[in-house]
């Protein structure tokens, strides 16, 4: 897949049928449960979390939601989420610290998934960090 500037969204494969029950589902907490593969120059590290996350409001109407793992989340890191009603996707975004935070250009969306059945949100993204780190982060989003 090409690169997504970070101005540039990406729609999902699994396409939102019903907006309203999403946006009833989305109240209240939810489970994260998130891999982090960081390649620096002398190592890969991988990260396993689970942690609790709310939805909330994000910018320009969108939803927002931590991203990733607490080494992300405490830079203020978020995902941008809008549900698009007339194709029924999904398009993601960084928000405007992580964009800050990252090469530009470097955010890629590898996967944006939402579950009906199992009531699952899935995100994969990959990005560079200014400081050279090379990120991959694999995060599954579900109802307690």
């Amino acid at each position: 897949m090409n690169a997504q500037s970070s101005e540039t969204s990406q729609k999902s494969d699994h396409l939102i049928r019903d907006t309203s029950s999403i946006l009833h589902f989305l109240t209240g907490p939810f489970i994260s449960q998130v891999n982090t593969t960081t390649r620096t120059d002398t190592n890969v590290l991988i990260f396993d979390f689970t942690l609790r996350k709310t939805f909330g409001k994000g910018e320009k109407s969108r939803l927002s939601i931590a991203y990733g793992d607490p080494q992300f989340v405490d830079r203020g890191w978020k995902y941008e989420i809008t549900l698009d009603t007339k194709t029924g996707g999904i398009l993601l975004s960084p928000n405007n610290k992580m964009e800050a935070g990252i090469v530009h250009g470097s955010f890629q969306i590898i996967s944006a998934t939402f579950d009906q059945s199992t009531q699952t949100f899935e995100f994969i993204t990959r990005f560079k960090e200014l400081n050279g780190n090379k990120n991959e982060v694999a995060e599954t989003i579900f109802k307690r």
